[in-house]
């Protein structure tokens, strides 16, 4: 018998209460108990509908901010890029054009400032030297301020090396 009652049931509550006083107290709260467990098991269902809800649109809105981001990302490399071409391009063409102003331009001794110590060749040597070297260092300032200017925007794109040594990497950071 004791496998078939139901708490809940009427007859159940009129065999507990059967004599006693049926108009207060636990007549009427065991009365109103099958009320209250199913409000209570809605209003947990609906809380955890709202939660769910939240953390779904939580995780599409990271998924969103994710893929923005990552749009913005590439759109900043292919500036870099683009930038880095170009710069690339101009120290190409600065290095052309001392190509041929070295091989255009004629040195002699009087061109030079005289020292008893070096030959035609050495005056020759170090005129070109001096040029390249000069050249040189203004691809190299302009490198570094390229790569400053990108630190700046928070580019991830940098110029390793001085530009025109043939050691010049474009790296990732």
């Amino acid at each position: 018998m004791a496998k078939n009652v139901d708490l809940t049931s009427k007859e159940w509550r009129d065999l507990v209460f059967e004599g006693k006083n049926q108009e207060f107290g636990a007549h009427q709260l065991r009365k109103s108990s099958d009320k209250r467990h199913n409000l209570a098991m809605l209003y947990v269902l609906i809380g955890l509908a709202v939660v769910a809800a939240i953390l779904f649109s939580l995780n599409m809105y990271n998924d969103y901010r994710a893929e923005i981001e990552a749009a913005e990302a590439k759109e900043r490399a292919e500036k870099m890029s683009a930038a880095q071409l170009a710069q690339m391009e101009e120290v190409e063409e600065v290095e052309e054009e001392v190509e041929e102003d070295v091989d255009d331009e004629e040195i002699t001794l009087d061109s030079l400032t005289k020292d008893d110590t070096l030959t035609d060749e050495d005056y020759e040597d170090t005129k070109i030297i001096t040029k390249l070297s000069s050249i040189l260092d203004e691809a190299y300032a302009a490198a570094k301020e390229f790569n400053e200017n990108n630190d700046k925007n928070g580019a991830n794109v940098l110029i390793e090396g001085l530009p025109g040594s043939g050691k010049t990497a474009i790296v990732e950071t």
